[in-house]
């Protein structure tokens, strides 16, 4: 049989059941210096496995002279003393800073234009604590580039949504149909590290306590606080309470000195 056999069925999702996520590679743009790198750590290995021990370059009149294996003389013989470097080991003096700035260099590229944070031991060390704040200066680059993804992102969001009111309404439960093409879906991009509460809840006390944000704002940002509106009545009772009490020992202190 040639050609393709076609069997049609009727779509009763309304829309094609398909997203395709689209987007270049992360390392888009650094992988000849990425291959660079990797030949690097690989061809210093091959080269560490043959070469690491010292490479004995001698005339013929010191091979003549060696000393046998296993004994523990370090004399050779010389029969023309006034030759000149009859031995020696050769070596490139420079060889291994070479490599080290080649390497350095390689990663840094790599890094920074990728958007890659670097996240190291050395990195670490240097923050005064691990907090979500801290961490999220750590990785800015990736904040960076993540931010550049959004918008394509986004589509791709409202796509899983309209597909999701499809089914429901289409083929999970039809009498649902007019809801969902009525229901409009939202969404948001979530921070991956959470607020350093800590530092938040100083940011709001100092704003309040100095008259730059009023008690309901200060309550409705509280990120302890689940209900602002009952947080804020319990707070007005409190406050009618501690009126009355201040008052009741008004009356004492005045019945006191009037005795």
């Amino acid at each position: 049989m040639i050609g393709w056999e076609i069997e049609e069925r009727p779509n009763i999702i309304g829309k094609i059941p398909v997203i395709l996520f689209e987007q270049e590679k992360e390392y888009a743009g650094v992988e000849p210096m990425i291959n660079r790198r990797e030949y690097m750590t690989s061809r210093t290995a091959d080269v560490n496995g043959r070469f690491s021990d010292p490479a004995l370059v001698a005339n013929a009149e010191v091979i003549n002279n060696l000393p046998e294996k296993g004994e523990d003389s370090k004399y050779f013989k010389i029969k023309n003393p006034g030759s000149t470097n009859p031995l020696y080991c050769l070596t490139w003096d420079s060889a291994a800073e070479s490599k080290k700035v080649e390497a350095d260099d390689l990663e840094y590229q790599i890094l920074s234009k990728s958007f890659t944070p670097k996240i190291d031991l050395e990195t670490l060390k240097g923050l005064n604590s691990i907090s979500g704040r801290a961490l999220r200066q750590v990785m800015l680059l990736a904040f960076i580039k993540a931010d550049k993804r959004k918008e394509t992102h986004d589509g791709y969001a409202k796509r899983i949504g309209n597909l999701i009111k499809a089914i429901i309404g289409n083929v999970l439960d039809i009498s649902l149909k007019d809801e969902c093409e009525k229901m409009r879906l939202k969404h948001e991009f979530q921070e991956p590290f959470a607020e350093d509460i800590t530092a938040l809840l100083d940011d709001l006390m100092k704003s309040h306590n100095s008259g730059g944000m009023s008690l309901k704002t200060y309550v409705e940002k509280n990120p302890y606080i689940q209900d602002p509106e009952e947080e804020l009545k319990r707070l007005e009772e409190e406050a009618v309470k501690k009126q009355e009490e201040y008052k009741e020992r008004m009356k004492v202190n005045v019945f006191e000195t009037a005795e």
